[in-house]
């Protein structure tokens, strides 16, 4: 019969495994949540500099347009002809919207990932290489 290794030494569960308290799963159960989370505002922050992007390539497609030129802007489900002053005003406001939203889903995911980073720290102390949460 063949004996090949599929794990060192090291990565082998040891006679005296760990038990996992009911403390230990909510950890784990926190880090997972806190994953799912991070993800999610991680697509939400791409998704806003997207839209930053498209907001600061508007305003300068505007920049080369006649001050009196009347240009069509969405207002919720409708568009209205505004002049191309106001729709620049418009978008600046827009982008600093935006670039606020950012700030605050910046410091979420910050706040996101130390929590992680100090729940990885107590499960890799109990349960060593025998938990595997690096994402």
């Amino acid at each position: 019969m063949d004996h090949t290794r599929l794990l060192s030494r090291e990565d082998e569960p040891s006679a005296t495994e760990t038990t996992v308290t009911r403390a230990d799963q909510d950890n784990i159960n926190l880090f997972s949540s806190l994953h799912s989370s991070l993800s999610s505002l991680e697509a939400t922050i791409e998704a806003l500099r997207t839209e930053r992007e498209t907001y600061t390539d508007a305003s300068q497609e505007l920049e080369l347009a006649d001050e009196d030129e009347l240009v069509s802007y969405k207002l919720g489900d409708a568009f209205v002809d505004l002049k191309v002053e106001k729709v620049q005003k418009l978008l600046e406001k827009q982008v600093e919207r935006v670039e606020e939203e950012i700030e605050d889903t910046e410091k979420k995911i910050d706040e996101r990932r130390e929590r992680m980073d100090a729940l990885k720290k107590v499960l890799y102390g109990k349960f060593g290489r025998s938990i595997n949460l690096d994402v």
